[in-house]
């Protein structure tokens, strides 16, 4: 794609942006060539936006999705599938979308245990789903307040490789549970 492909794509997408102002659902799957002057654009004239779902999307960085969620804290639900993140954008998400019930994070990479953490400051959140998460494990349940996870209905774990019994007993034990501890 050249230099003035990029330009009118940019456009294109702000044009689109500003005439979807009551958008409340934003999914951007396999869209190997949109960046973060997308996600800025729909965070800036989007102001009903509920809903988000990034999925392969190579040129969309840390920045981009961090400048959506600061600029629309009303999320609901955040899907990131397939996608380097770094802690950051983790806590963004939880930090900034106050209303957010909905999490999913599948095969994405890049987040370290701490920046899992931050998903205790998700207080209204409901479900959260965890698939393929490299960089998850025990460690991070660990350090998460005993009330975190209080709201959470919905937990799916799959394919955490890092996991262990002891991160569940954490999780277990942050979200009020009792029960005997199981040795590390």
């Amino acid at each position: 794609m050249s230099v003035i492909d990029d330009g009118l794509l940019i456009l294109a997408i702000l044009i689109l942006a500003i005439r979807c102002l009551n958008l409340s659902s934003l999914s951007l799957v396999s869209c190997p060539n949109v960046g973060n002057h997308s996600l800025q654009a729909f965070a800036k004239y989007s102001t009903k936006l509920k809903s988000v779902t990034l999925a392969s999307c190579p040129l969309i960085s840390d920045s981009g999705i961090v400048s959506l969620v600061a600029n629309r804290s009303s999320l609901e639900t955040v899907k990131i599938v397939s996608m380097k993140l770094s802690d950051i954008v983790i806590q963004a998400i939880a930090c900034y979308s106050r209303k957010i019930q909905m999490l999913l994070l599948e095969n994405v990479w890049g987040v370290s245990d701490m920046g899992y953490c931050w998903i205790g400051l998700a207080r209204e959140l409901k479900c959260l789903l965890l698939k393929a998460c490299v960089g998850l494990s025990h460690r991070c349940w660990a350090r998460v307040s005993p009330a975190s996870f209080a709201g959470v209905r919905k937990l799916p774990i799959n394919n955490c490789s890092s996991l262990s019994d002891w991160g569940l007993f954490e999780l277990t034990r942050s979200a009020g549970g009792a029960g005997e501890s199981p040795s590390p």
